[in-house]
Formats: C-alpha cells, structure tokens, sequence
C-alpha cells in the first residue's frame, strides 16, 4: 500500500519537456560505447552501442526518460542517442535522481500501457499536447519527489532481501538448473518454415472474433479482434515474430498482419516444447529494434541454444519436463496467494 498525504493528476505536458530521436543507419556506425535507445522493451530499450558522437544526424541526450511508440518507458542516467520512433522526457523545473528517474518511468508505464499499438502509435505531439495524465504524489499540494525516493529505496531493499533468498535456496539445491545441461546452436530455419501474414488495411476490417496479431508486445500484439475475411489465413498452434524480435506462442485461431513471420514446424513439436522455444528466442530481442527490423533474412540467420541428449539431437523431454514444472510452481503460487486471501477474507466477515 503507497501511502502520502494526497495523490493528484499532472498533463505529461505540463511536467516534462518532450523531444524525439532521429532517423539513421546505424550500418553507417562503427561500434562505440554510446548506447543507441530503440523500440524495444528489452535490454532498457538499448539496440546496440555506437561511436556516434561524430554523426550529425545522431541526436544525444543524458539523464532522462525515454518513451517509445508504444509507450514503452525506461531511465536512462547516461548518455545516449535515440531512434526516430523513441522520444525523450525531461523534468521542466528538476533534474532527475536514480530514484526519481526509477518511479516516474514506473508510473508513466503504468499509465500508457496497453494504450498504443504499431498501427495506433504514441508521438511526441500527443505526449505534449494530448490530455494524457499521470497521479503523483503531493505535499502541500507540489509535487513530493522525497516521498518518491524514500519509496523507491524501501522497494531496492525489499529486492535486495528477495535476491538474497534465491540465493541462499540456489546454494543449498533449490531451484531449477540448467546449467547442467549440455546446450547446442540450432538453425530456426532447421526446426522451421516460415509464411508472412498479409496486409489487410483498417477501413475493410470487421469487429468480430478472431485475434488479429500486428508488431508489439503489449497484450501478446493482438491489436483488435475482427471478423474471418477468406483473403486471410487462419493459423492456430503456431509461434510468431513480429519485427522487433517479439515472439509468442499461440494455442489459438489467430490472423496477422505483414509485420508477423508464422513459424510452421518441419517436425512433431509439443506446445510446451514450443513455450520453451518461445523463450529462448526471446532472449536476442535486444538485438533488434526500429532500425535494425528483424525479417525473413534474419530467420535464415537466427540460430538459438537448445538443450540436447548424449547423442546430441535436441531434447525435447527435457523441455517438456521443465514448462511442466514451472507451470506447477506457478498453480502452486496461486494456489497458496487465494488460500491465504481466502483466510483473510473468513477473518474479516466473522
């Protein structure tokens, strides 16, 4: 429970000065050390690092917040550039703190989640002058930045106790390990073939039922839910990646746009084994971004690690094995979070 004397809405407009990033190759740059900010939700948003204090196109900023088309929100305490899709914020009337920079981003992506898509894109414009509103703490009726990092202090030390925890349980055999596994790179294109899904422009899209999947990982990419039109394929029980490197795996009828590459498995592949999958591929998100798109090229590229047998063909039981456990851990952590709500609740009304 946060506590304070008052909470009060703020126009984002009104509180911080917005600028944006620019367009440019990064195939132009030699790697560096200034990170390169990207639409992306992985890594704080860093695609890549670049020496590109020497470009002119490249647009610098330091201590600040950014925010991508999707509303997607990180603290950068460093120097940085920033992709043309990726904009800026800055304190009009106080420079930010670690603390400061930490719950603001918390509480803008709080705000803006779920609101902004690719096809419904979030601009500097409407973060300046749009009526979008975020609830901040207040004391006398300013805004209260000690209570906001006091706040984020108590949550650093909780954080810090919880990582001790696993640590200690890791220590003394508890967890999942897989270390102990021996690993192997594996071509996508190896395990799969892939289709692109087709344009389909808003004005004949009709509301109905069936997902229709675009670029983003807000709410899986599923941008809106029309009605069956038969220019469109059907898919169901397949893994998608969108042009940021975000792939799901759906155990349902879906239809996608262009931006979406449909994985289809060359072998027998189990849902869990394809969870399993989804993760991994996962983690080479930060490697893409705007400007560095991931498309048909970079499937014939993509390789991943995936646990084998001692003969070394991949090691589909163990995959299952550890979704099955890990599903386990988590019915059991609901399991417990309802009884003890459930207790609760029996206390309150005897």
């Amino acid at each position: 429970m946060i506590n304070s004397s008052e909470w009060k809405e703020f126009r984002i407009g009104d509180i911080f000065d917005v600028f944006t990033g620019s367009l440019l190759d990064v195939k132009t740059l030699k790697n560096g050390k200034i990170p390169r900010i990207s639409v992306t939700n992985e890594n704080n948003g860093i695609l890549d690092y670049f020496d590109s204090e020497n470009s002119n196109n490249a647009r610098h900023f330091e201590n600040f917040i950014s925010v991508n088309f999707f509303g997607q929100c990180f603290y950068h305490p460093y120097k940085a550039s920033l992709e043309m899709k990726v904009h800026v914020l800055k304190l009009k009337n106080k420079e930010f703190n670690k603390n400061l920079g930490l719950f603001f981003s918390s509480i803008l992506n709080k705000t803006l989640e779920n609101k902004f898509t690719y096809s419904k894109q979030l601009s500097s414009s409407k973060l300046k002058n749009d009526d979008i509103k975020i609830i901040l703490p207040t004391k006398n009726n300013k805004i209260d930045f000690d209570f906001m990092e006091n706040f984020i202090d108590k949550i650093e030390q909780k954080q810090r106790g919880i990582l001790e925890f696993y640590k200690h349980k890791k220590q003394n055999g508890g967890g999942y390990e897989l270390n102990s596994k021996t690993w192997k790179e594996f071509k996508l294109s190896e395990l799969f073939d892939i289709e692109r899904g087709t344009r389909f422009i808003k004005s004949k899209r009709k509301n109905g039922k069936i997902p229709l999947v675009t670029a983003g990982e807000q709410n899986q990419g599923v941008a809106e839910f029309i009605a069956y039109d038969d220019k469109l394929k059907i898919y169901e029980n397949h893994l998608t990646i969108d042009m940021f490197c975000n792939c799901f795996y759906r155990n349902y009828k879906f239809l996608c746009d262009d931006n979406i590459l449909v994985f289809l498995p060359k072998i027998n592949i189990s849902n869990k084994s394809l969870l399993f999958m989804t993760s991994v591929i996962n983690k080479d998100k930060a490697k893409f971004g705007y400007e560095k798109q991931y498309r048909q090229k970079s499937f014939a590229k993509h390789k991943i690690k995936l646990p084998i047998t001692t003969n070394g063909e991949i090691d589909f039981d163990f995959m299952e094995s550890f979704i099955k456990a890990i599903q386990k851990e988590c019915i059991k952590g609901v399991d417990s979070y309802l009884s003890k709500n459930i207790a609760t609740t029996k206390e309150l009304i005897k």
